[in-house]
């Protein structure tokens, strides 16, 4: 069976820490389609479980002078920087995962 892979580093931006990356991303994803009695989240799990995460440092179609991110979402995809991704707990990757998905429920993001 083949396994999906939820982040994508076309760049190679991550390196060898690729794999740790794609797992934490997908544990904090499993984490969130458990029912809310144990400790997941099925709404926003819904909202954002069709959508790709890219590893980037800036965000694309971005002025130079933009500074990198450390989150952030178009609508259609969720960014993350792999130096901030690399820190964050499973929990914390959840609970920016639900806050970059409000934005997209409240169309408060620049598509790039």
């Amino acid at each position: 069976m083949k396994k999906s892979i939820r982040l994508q580093d076309p760049k190679n931006i991550a390196g060898s820490d690729l794999e740790l990356l794609q797992t934490k991303i997908s544990n904090a994803m499993t984490k969130m389609a458990l029912s809310s009695d144990k400790g997941g989240n099925p709404f926003f799990f819904a909202m954002c479980a069709s959508k790709y995460h890219y590893l980037v440092k800036k965000l694309p179609n971005t002025s130079k002078n933009t500074k990198w991110i450390t989150a952030a979402t178009n609508g259609r995809q969720y960014f993350w920087h792999p130096a901030f991704l690399r820190r964050l707990t499973t929990n914390q990757i959840k609970i920016i995962i639900m806050h970059e998905t409000v934005h997209i429920i409240y169309k408060h993001f620049n598509r790039c």
